[in-house]
């Protein structure tokens, strides 16, 4: 019985590996997609998770670039950059 239960236990697993493989690259693709369709001040949102983001403050006398990185500074304090 034992080995009964591997052999399909065997199957399922090729059969999920083959279900990755078909849909990895399909996957990518609309990643892809949705990366160009994005809109930059949409993606520095997501990006920033909600937070207040000095890059949609208006009225600013500097480029932003101090600003930008403290941000990144909090977020690899925070771990969630990589």
């Amino acid at each position: 019985m034992a080995s009964q239960f591997d052999s399909e236990e065997h199957q399922l697993m090729a059969q999920w590996v083959a279900t990755w493989r078909t849909a990895s690259p399909e996957l990518a693709a609309v990643r892809r997609a949705e990366s160009r369709s994005l809109a930059v001040q949409e993606a520095v949102l997501d990006l920033f998770d909600g937070m207040d983001s000095v890059f949609t403050a208006v009225g600013s006398t500097t480029s932003g670039l101090v600003e930008q990185q403290m941000w990144f500074s909090r977020l690899r304090e925070s771990g969630t950059a990589k």
